[in-house]
Formats: C-alpha cells, structure tokens, sequence
C-alpha cells in the first residue's frame, strides 16, 4: 500500500488535468523515502509529466 505522500504525487503527475498550471506535487515528493522515492524518480524519468517542457 502506498503513502498518502506517494498517492498525492501519484495523482499530480498522473491524473491533475491542472498540471501545467499546478506544477507537480514538490511538497508530496521531498517527503517520499525508500522504495517510495525511488519508484517516483523512476516516474519522472521515463514519463515526463508535461510534453511542451
């Protein structure tokens, strides 16, 4: 099961149709550890969140 930290950053990354304007979810991201941060890098790294960038 994962952290409300992961599934906050799950959905900014994912699922905010507000992206562009929110920007990723920093505060959810900085407080991941482990596994948890890792699997997010990994995100970040192969499926960039926003394709105009």
């Amino acid at each position: 099961m994962a952290s409300p930290a992961f599934e906050r950053f799950r959905f900014s990354f994912f699922e905010d149709p507000d992206l562009p304007r929110n920007g990723l979810d920093m505060k959810a991201l900085a407080a991941l550890e482990g596994e948890e941060r890792s699997r997010a890098e990994d995100m970040l790294l192969q499926y960039p969140p926003d394709t105009r960038a």
